[in-house]
């Protein structure tokens, strides 16, 4: 009887049910509903999303970005609850709001977990000493609760990886000169020696125009041995292997924006 009155006496919360409701039933949604509301006056009113503040990052499939950064194109990194396996998702919703009030800072110290979210927003763990996901608030996480760092990544094995073609035509000069063409056919590298070269480059390469650096000094033996099961002709010169190769050069700087977000552990 007191719900009853109160929406009849606050327009607000009849809006609010009357927009729930088609939804709800075109779902066969049965059970309780928990949402929050901030009215500011007679005439404004919107809903209280969950959300995280503009300095946290999200895995992706081009990287780890800024939630501000997110291009609406990428697919984000979401954790399978029962199995526990890393699947990349395409979001469903984008919520980008201004939010002034209070925030609940979540971390576990060290180089774990620091983010901050609304109290309203839903974290997933394990209460202390029981092996049973659930969800609980921001604002009502108990002492012991474990948040997940990581899951069950299924990869797909591929023998080669098979580096694109690159075909390219410019002019050698000015006026009529003639046209110069370089057409460099698809690659395929196996696997493990495109893994070890990655990790080489990920650790100690760079870019330059139509080329690929690997700095190295100390294990300039192991580093020539896998660069040597590779396609490209190199030189050393004391301080850094140089490959020469545009066709590598623009794959790896394909890249870029994936490689300022990797942090290698030695």
């Amino acid at each position: 009887m007191y719900l009853a009155k109160v929406v009849d006496e606050i327009p607000i919360l009849e809006e609010t049910l009357n927009a729930f409701t088609p939804l709800l039933s075109k779902m066969n949604y049965r059970g309780p509903l928990s949402t929050e509301e901030l009215v500011k006056s007679k005439t404004e009113h919107y809903w209280i999303d969950a959300c995280l503040d503009d300095e946290s990052e999200i895995l992706t499939n081009e990287g780890w970005k800024l939630f501000k950064n997110l291009n609406k194109k990428e697919l984000v990194a979401t954790l399978n609850k029962d199995s526990h396996v890393i699947e990349y998702q395409k979001p469903i919703r984008y919520i980008n709001k201004e939010h002034s009030e209070i925030m609940i800072g979540v971390g576990q110290g060290g180089d774990s977990i620091d983010i901050m979210m609304t109290p309203n927003h839903r974290v997933f763990g394990y209460k202390q000493n029981k092996n049973i996901p659930e969800f609980v608030t921001a604002n009502n996480i108990p002492q012991g609760f474990r948040i997940p760092r990581t899951g069950i990544w299924e990869g797909k094995e591929e023998k080669c990886f098979m580096l694109p073609k690159y075909d390219n035509d410019w002019n050698s000069g000015r006026g009529n000169c003639p046209v110069v063409s370089c057409h460099k056919k698809a690659l395929n590298i196996l696997m493990d020696d495109w893994v070890a070269f990655m990790g080489m480059f990920l650790s100690e390469g760079s870019l330059q125009k139509n080329g690929v650096n690997i700095a190295q000094t100390k294990n300039v033996k192991e580093f020539k041995e896998i660069i040597d099961r590779l396609p490209f002709k190199y030189k050393y010169d004391g301080r850094a292997f140089r490959i020469g190769s545009t066709q590598l050069y623009l794959e790896l700087k394909k890249l870029e924006n994936v490689m300022k977000n990797i942090f290698l552990i030695t």
